[in-house]
């Protein structure tokens, strides 16, 4: 004979299967399917890293470009459907689309047309500072803003270097939003939002990457894989990099014909016309001396109608001779 449940065995029953129903315990977590995401929390970092540093790049380059203070900060960064990006646009805006070579598709990079006027007035000899209407800039306007992107473009070379080589290159320039399709309305971008301070001036900058655009980069889009990649600073190519930076620099090269002791008096009665005796021989090498180091020693000499001096010793930096 079946064996018969109490009333409390029931009631425990049913009030297990209660809690089962109303999910009590279990952490929901609501997803929409319109907007999936695609990218992690780590592929997010990496990339704030990464425009991080391309805002102090753009900051420092800028400042000499535009040749007036120019503070460049990354104010936010997230994950949103491309059509909701250009819905959130001006009209008319500045937009410029960037093939990154080798990643396919394009980067859009938007510009605030109250911060590229701006721009535009400050490299024709103006202040930046003026107050401007929202209108579409003129041909010669946009052939300015074109001259400057393409400067700041090697800037996105640089700040990439760490997760992958690219060659970036400005492409095409738009002012109505509409007309710029690099991505399906429902593919999923990465938004980077950009404050831009032209001496008292504040305006946003916009960069959008599909993910059709970062899809093959993803696997370096980590903050490991980042830090591991600034560490290898000794490798030959970055000793050559580094070297072909240096080589431009100039320093100061003095030669020193000689040295000699006087008195006081002796440099109080000299005139015009005086010899002074140097401890050099009219047949010995000269110092070559750089950063008031010696660094080389030479003889003296003609070189057309200049003097000049011909190297005949390498030394050390201590200033010894070497064999």
């Amino acid at each position: 004979m079946a064996e018969i449940l109490s009333q409390k065995e029931l009631d425990a029953l049913l009030s297990g299967v209660s809690r089962t129903v109303k999910g009590e315990g279990k952490k929901i977590k609501r997803y929409d399917f319109k907007h999936p995401d695609k990218f992690s929390k780590d592929h997010i970092r990496t990339l704030q890293m990464l425009h991080e540093n391309l805002a102090r790049l753009w900051s420092s380059s800028m400042s000499a470009h535009l040749r007036g203070s120019v503070q460049v900060e990354v104010i936010s960064i997230e994950q949103v459907s491309y059509e909701e990006f250009i819905k959130q646009l001006p009209n008319p805006t500045i937009m410029a689309t960037i093939a990154l070579q080798p990643l396919p598709g394009m980067m859009v990079w938007e510009i605030n047309p109250d911060i590229g006027l701006s721009i535009v007035e400050r490299l024709l000899g103006g202040s930046g500072d003026t107050e401007q209407f929202r209108r579409e800039l003129t041909e010669i306007e946009l052939t300015v803003i074109r001259n400057t992107l393409s400067k700041m473009t090697n800037d996105i070379r640089s700040a990439w270097s760490n997760v992958l080589s690219i060659s970036p290159e400005l492409t095409s320039i738009e002012v109505n939003p509409q007309f710029c399709h690099v991505a399906p309305p429902t593919e999923m971008v990465i938004l980077v939002g950009i404050e831009m301070k032209l001496n008292r001036k504040t305006g946003h900058m916009n960069i959008c990457l599909p993910y059709n655009l970062l899809e093959v980069a993803l696997p370096r889009l980590s903050a490991q894989y980042w830090f591991a990649s600034g560490e290898q600073g000794n490798d030959e190519k970055s000793k050559e990099k580094i070297k072909n930076l240096l080589e431009p620099t100039y320093l100061p090269l003095h030669v020193e014909l000689g040295e000699t002791l006087l008195t006081v008096g002796d440099v109080l009665e000299l005139e015009e016309g005086d010899v002074i005796r140097l401890s050099t021989k009219a047949n010995n090498d000269l110092k070559i001396k750089m950063n008031n180091q010696v660094r080389f020693m030479g003889r003296p000499g003609l070189v057309g109608k200049r003097l000049g001096v011909e190297i005949t010793k390498a030394c050390s930096n201590r200033g010894e001779t070497d064999e």
